[in-house]
């Protein structure tokens, strides 16, 4: 088989059923090998009801993963696929007709390149609030938003390809799962998963190139677009961004976090003493920082009883901190 198009779940059974419907509408010449490989990461939604429906039309693989985590979920496909190559996508995106048929083009003719990727444009339900369009620039990374050069280009640090719409080489990606501390588990908004595996393959020596014509569309629901969603996300930013740096001797919560902390504070309360409504854009940092710092001092303290009391903690606080996801839908 050539192409594995990978799909990982959680309690969007509605929105899973129009990426199927997409999918059903893919051109693709006579003879092509691929298949639809859906991992369910213990949904409480009616995933295999919206599988059953589009059977008969596509060329389905269910799998089911128990562990929470869309890392978990990712490396389930992975040990399942059985395909030269395996195409990423997310289960809230549309796909255009020509996407398989873009990647296999740029596949054929870049034959020494393992991975590819391309924009991943967001679409909102209804108008989006204003203060949404007005922070675009800084909320675009919170909707998953990856627009990348319009011409074609060769991947780097600056340019690498987000989830919702990526190829990768089976061969290639089996030899680097994801990591189960990064990326979204149940209700938890990590990031870093496929950022993560991007900036490795390039320090082993991979290459890859950017295709401007495989664009898909990212939808978001008009739940998403309230200012609890976006701090909730924020807040998993920050606690990704510690759990990266964990991984890196040496660096630590930055005392230059507390200082902008204390200044946005005071900057707020300036604000308000003048009659000034403080800055939404001061809100977002302090939530970035904030998670940030509560994961490091959570970090800090299980290090600490490990080392002291032969206790490994981590799993206890982190999961008490995160709940086991279910009461949330994405």
């Amino acid at each position: 088989m050539e192409y594995t198009i990978a799909i990982c779940t959680w309690n969007r059974a509605q929105r899973l059923d129009l990426l199927l419907r997409s999918l059903a509408q893919l051109i693709t010449p006579a003879g092509f090998s691929w298949c639809v490989l859906v991992v369910d990461n213990n949904s409480t939604a009616h995933t295999q009801d919206v599988l059953r429906r589009h059977a008969s039309t596509l060329p389905l693989e269910y799998h089911f993963e128990a562990r929470q985590g869309k890392a978990y979920a990712l490396n389930r496909a992975i040990s399942c696929v059985r395909s030269r190559w395996i195409l990423w996508t997310d289960d809230d995106v549309l796909l255009p007709p020509d996407w398989l048929m873009t990647y296999h083009r740029f596949i054929r003719d870049w034959p020494n390149d393992i991975f590819f990727g391309g924009p991943t444009l967001v679409r909102f339900e209804g108008e989006p609030p204003k203060w949404i369009k007005s922070n675009w620039s800084f909320l675009a990374g919170v909707y998953c938003e990856r627009t990348g050069p319009k011409s074609f280009g060769v991947l780097d640090r600056s340019l690498l390809p987000g989830g919702a719409n990526f190829a990768i080489r089976a061969d290639v990606q089996a030899r680097y799962p994801y990591n189960p501390r990064l990326g979204r588990n149940g209700s938890l908004r990590l990031e870093g998963e496929e950022t993560s595996l991007g900036l490795k393959l390039l320090s082993e020596g991979f290459t890859g190139k950017w295709v401007p014509a495989s664009a898909v569309e990212h939808v978001i629901p008009r739940e998403n677009q309230r200012l609890i969603y976006v701090l909730k996300s924020l807040f998993g930013r920050g606690r990704t961004q510690a759990r990266v740096r964990e991984a890196k001797p040496g660096k630590n919560f930055r005392l230059s976090h507390f200082r902008r902390l204390t200044n946005i504070a005071l900057e707020s309360l300036r604000s308000t003493l003048l009659g000034r409504q403080p800055t939404i854009l001061n809100l977002f940092e302090a939530t970035i920082l904030l998670g940030d710092l509560g994961e490091s001092v959570l970090l800090g303290l299980s290090r600490f009883l490990r080392v002291n009391s032969g206790v490994d903690a981590e799993g206890i606080l982190l999961a008490d901190s995160e709940g086991d996801g279910r009461a949330e839908a994405r």
